[in-house]
Formats: C-alpha cells, sequence, structure tokens
C-alpha cells in the first residue's frame, strides 16, 4: 500500500518484474488463473485493464462468464469453465467465475444454505484439483461499502462515455447490498485456503 506518486515512482520496476516472471511461465510449465470478483462499480474492468496493459497480451485469455448458456446448462456446473482454462504458460483472466452464479442464486433466493454450500465444495474441489495440476489460482474480491457503491455508479450513470455500464440489474444487485455481503463474505471464508487465496 502507497500514495499515488509513490505508486507512479515504482510502476515502471513492477511492470517490469511482472513482464519477466510472465516471461518464466512457459518455462516453469505452469499457469494461471486470476479470478476477480467483487461488488459492482468496485473497479474490477479498471484492474483487469491495467493489467493488460501491463502484461504481454500475447499470453494472457479473458473471460467474461455470463448467465451460461443452453449448451453449458446441458452439461456439469464446472465444464464452461474447463473448457476455457488457459494453457501451460498462459494466464487466465476470469470476470464472473464459478463463484458468480452460486452467489447470485443464494441472493436471490434460488437456492438455498446447504445448496450453495454444495457449489462451493465443488468450488473448493476444483480450485484443489487445479492447484495440483501445476496451475496457481490468484482470486481478488473487490469490495466497496454501500455509500461508495451508490456514488459510483450514480457517477457511472452521470458520465455519457460511461453510462452504458449501468445496468437495471446493477440497481436490483444494489438494492441486495447487505445480502450480497453477507453471502459473499460467507463464500469467501468457505473458499479461502492456502493453496488459493482470496485477496480483498
Amino acid at each position: 500500500k502507497g500514495d499515488k506518486q509513490e505508486f507512479a515512482k515504482e510502476a515502471p520496476k513492477i511492470r517490469e518484474q511482472l513482464l519477466e516472471v510472465q516471461k518464466q511461465l512457459a518455462a516453469a510449465k505452469l499457469r494461471v488463473i486470476i479470478i476477480v470478483g467483487g461488488v459492482e462499480g468496485a473497479g474490477k474492468a479498471e484492474a483487469v485493464n491495467l493489467l493488460l496493459e501491463w502484461l504481454d497480451a500475447r499470453g494472457v485469455q479473458v473471460h467474461a462468464m455470463w448467465e451460461p448458456s443452453d449448451e453449458e446448462t446441458e452439461r456439469p456446473p464446472m465444464w464452461r469453465f474447463w473448457r476455457v482454462l488457459p494453457p501451460t504458460g498462459r494466464i487466465g483472466i476470469f470476470f464472473g467465475s464459478w463463484y458468480t452464479n452460486p452467489i447470485i442464486d443464494r441472493v436471490f433466493n434460488r437456492i438455498d444454505d446447504a445448496e450453495l454450500d454444495q457449489h462451493l465444495d465443488r468450488v473448493s474441489d476444483f480450485e484443489r484439483m487445479l492447484t495440483n495440476e501445476d496451475t496457481l489460482v490468484i482470486k481478488f474480491w473487490m469490495h466497496l461499502s454501500k455509500k461508495a457503491q451508490c456514488k459510483r455508479l450514480k457517477e457511472l450513470e452521470d458520465d455519457p462515455k460511461q453510462r452504458w455500464r449501468v445496468t437495471r440489474m446493477d440497481w436490483k444487485f444494489f438494492k441486495k447490498y447487505d445480502k450480497f455481503c453477507r453471502v459473499s463474505e460467507a463464500a469467501l471464508r468457505r473458499t479461502n485456503t492456502a493453496d488459493s487465496v482470496w485477496h480483498i
């Protein structure tokens, strides 16, 4: 942590180190999965855009996982993610991940606590399998207070170039902010392991 001036001074060194690590991935026969989750308006897209500026884009795949397609719903829940995992030596960034639908389904009462626990057990098993197969799983959760989220969504709506980013669904989620926080916190606690730690 530091102020903006300190970050600006250190950024070139960090950027160089990041590129060097990316070059070493192929030699190490390792793949990296980065999960970017969190509340709407917390800056997930901005964080990923910065990463893409700093990394060699030829070694990065970004996946925005929206609602499952008909083809995906006919298969086991993890299939849609499994088929787009990055190959060895590459980085896969996931906007929306294997956490998204279980959390949303619990918030909107489409599943109960026991079913959420079952989903999260599958998630933990999936991540354990990935880490056992030479995959580094890095998980970021970006959080905003309720007041800050409301302010951010309004700022985006007021900006003619950004208003497309705020949908009715974002405001629907905002109305359930407190429940989202409770469910998300429980999910993060349950899936924060030594091999795949959450960074808040």
